[in-house]
């Protein structure tokens, strides 16, 4: 036998291996031919695939045609910039951004300028173009905007950060790093080769949750010559700010930002578009403080608490807490009640946009609970996206349905609510959250 992550995946249920035929395909033959894998499994398996292709190819078609003319057409191309520009989330701002009308720019970094999409597996997505970071800084404020590099002499970077108004170093990860992992015989043209003259491995686990060294070396020596440096993160997931967070005045991440990208930073960066991202993840301030994780373990056993419940639980502040992400304005939240009607908790609050420019909060809904069951501190439990001009207040209403608060009795093999006073918090974050906090009781 060949283990779970072989041909046995197949009996498991495990009818498709993508993106190609690692543990299946020969190997898969080999185990039926052998005797040691039914024939009844395959069938299952193709019935299956089978199945779902047909019901694809027999539903109703909503366009007649589908002419290639419609790919990254007008309004495509929109919705990419709309996407791009509400998904990246401000992290950090000491009065650098919005950037002024004739400020000028350098940017550092060899992800300035790469088309950077993310992952090169089933992922992978093939635009008819990209906007680059420095691309869109470029078409927004022209020659005001130098790719001053640097990554290989840090010298040199510190001379050009000097000399300019505002030193933008955009950092992080590509498909080689994270994301899919693709095998080195599968890689071949992707990924260069090992030391030992193989096809490398690409993707998968990273091994640092922080940024690879030469990025925080080119960070800290663009900062120490200019403090009005901004900090871009291109990455999938949290990354840790530790070493080198107090020494810049501005972080913003981007994740992947496909193809309008690079117009979508602009927009940002210049006040264009007012930032309204919020983390989906919880940036601790060590590695320590998330569950431990080892990528080559053969077997791990984790508790039921991760992110922000499991930091919660244990005391911990996060750099930055889940649901984060800063504004070029300011809101206010105020009068929040709470009530039981019926089957559901109902729950009101007033926002104000308190600044001076219009934007858009994303209001999060969380739920403490009794205490008489282990259970997290609190959990979300609902969220609205809220546009407000600046000085406009707007009374929000959320429903959140009591089967929601329920826990799985292992015992019982079911679903049960807790009785008792449950607490709920409304804010811009898992944090903030508990400024604004009511009260309901279930018997």
């Amino acid at each position: 036998m060949l283990g779970v992550y072989g041909p046995d995946g197949a009996v498991a249920g495990l009818d498709v291996e993508n993106p190609e035929p690692v543990q299946y395909g020969e190997k898969l033959i080999a185990e039926v031919d052998g005797g040691r894998i039914d024939t009844s499994v395959i069938d299952r398996a193709c019935t299956r695939i089978l199945t779902t292709l047909y019901s694809f190819v027999s539903a109703h078609d909503p366009l007649p045609d589908y002419p290639l003319s419609l790919v990254a057409s007008e309004e495509h191309r929109a919705l990419a910039r709309e996407a791009a520009q509400k998904s990246a989330v401000l992290l950090k701002n000491d009065a650098l951004l919005p950037l002024g009308e004739d400020a000028h720019v350098a940017m550092f970094g060899r992800l300035a300028d790469l088309k950077n999409t993310g992952d090169n597996g089933s992922g992978k997505v093939r635009p008819p173009y990209v906007i680059t970071p420095y691309a869109g800084m470029r078409a927004a404020l022209g020659e005001r905007v130098t790719l001053a590099g640097g990554e290989h002499d840090l010298e040199v970077a510190a001379a050009a950060a000097h000399t300019a108004d505002v030193a933008i170093v955009v950092t992080g990860y590509t498909a080689e790093d994270e994301g899919e992992y693709i095998p080195g015989e599968m890689s071949a043209g992707l990924s260069g080769q090992d030391a030992k003259g193989r096809a490398r491995a690409i993707g998968g686990d990273r091994d640092n949750l922080g940024l690879p060294e030469d990025q925080v070396a080119l960070i800290r020596a663009v900062s120490a010559a200019n403090p009005r440096t901004l900090v871009v993160i291109i990455a999938g997931s949290a990354v840790l700010v530790e070493e080198w967070v107090d020494e810049v005045a501005g972080i913003i991440q981007t994740f992947y930002s496909g193809m309008e990208g690079g117009t979508a930073l602009a927009d940002l960066l210049t006040g264009a578009v007012n930032p309204s991202g919020k983390l989906p993840f919880t940036v601790a301030r060590d590695a320590g403080d998330y569950p431990f994780f080892d990528k080559d373990a053969d077997a791990i056993t984790y508790g039921p608490l991760h992110g922000y419940t499991l930091l919660e639980d244990g005391g911990i502040t996060p750099r930055f807490p889940f649901g984060f992400g800063l504004s070029y304005t300011r809101f206010a939240y105020s009068d929040l009640e709470a009530r039981v009607i019926g089957d559901q908790v109902e729950a009101s609050i007033t926002i104000t946009n308190i600044g001076a420019v219009a934007g858009r909060e994303v209001a999060q809904l969380y739920v403490g609970f009794p205490g008489s069951v282990k259970r997290p501190h609190k959990l979300l439990r609902g969220f609205a996206s809220v546009p407000l001009s600046a000085g406009e207040a707007r009374r929000i209403d959320f429903a959140v349905p009591l089967a929601e608060l329920g826990w799985w009795d292992e015992a019982a093999h079911g679903w049960r609510i807790e009785p008792g006073d449950y607490s709920l918090y409304i804010g811009g974050d898992s944090a903030s959250a508990k400024g604004n906090t009511a009260r309901f009781t279930l018997a």
